[in-house]
């Protein structure tokens, strides 16, 4: 399977540049005031393009696939693009779980530059927890969080992967599946 990232000309129903791809375009795209144009790869790339002509203007490979639509926003003035990369069954892609934020005016020269946070990590917010402060934590009942993650399931993945995840419409079995 191939597919492409067209721009179009919506004045004239034309195509103003394109590129193909090896792989399907299993990726949403997002494009900027400033005239980018940000699209994930199903082999982890980010890909930023000057929207006008098509020109690639940066990448950056991520852990996993980049299928879900980039995201735009400012803090004090200072703009950011976000994007999740976890990959996608559908896709085929590298599955992963990270998330990834970009300044448009930030810098580094590789990867060892980035600041990896595990989301389950509050030192890195300044804060710590001491194992006593774990200890009095209460715990849920296996049963309430086995209700939740099938009610998860049935939202998210029913339609795809099935009632026991193998006999859904185009997911891959999750009972043989070497990627989960």
């Amino acid at each position: 399977m191939r597919g492409t990232v067209t721009a179009m000309d919506v004045k004239t129903n034309t195509i103003a540049w394109q590129h193909k791809w090896d792989t399907n375009a299993y990726n949403g795209a997002m494009t900027t005031k400033g005239n980018l144009l940000f699209v994930g790869h199903n082999d982890g790339r980010l890909i930023a393009y000057d929207a006008t002509t098509g020109e690639k203007v940066w990448e950056f490979m991520t852990d996993a696939g980049v299928n879900a639509p980039p995201i735009p926003y400012e803090i004090d003035g200072k703009q950011y693009v976000t994007v999740m990369a976890a990959g996608n069954s559908l896709a085929g892609t590298k599955h992963g779980d990270s998330i990834w934020t970009f300044s448009l005016d930030g810098k580094f020269e590789s990867v060892d530059d980035v600041v990896k946070v595990n989301a389950d990590d509050t030192s890195a917010a300044g804060e710590s927890e001491s194992e006593d402060d774990k200890e009095g934590e209460s715990v849920s009942s296996g049963e309430g969080k086995t209700a939740n993650g099938l009610a998860v399931y049935e939202s998210n993945c029913l339609a795809c992967d099935g009632t026991e995840g193998a006999n859904g419409h185009n997911g891959p079995s999750l009972q043989t599946s070497n990627s989960i």
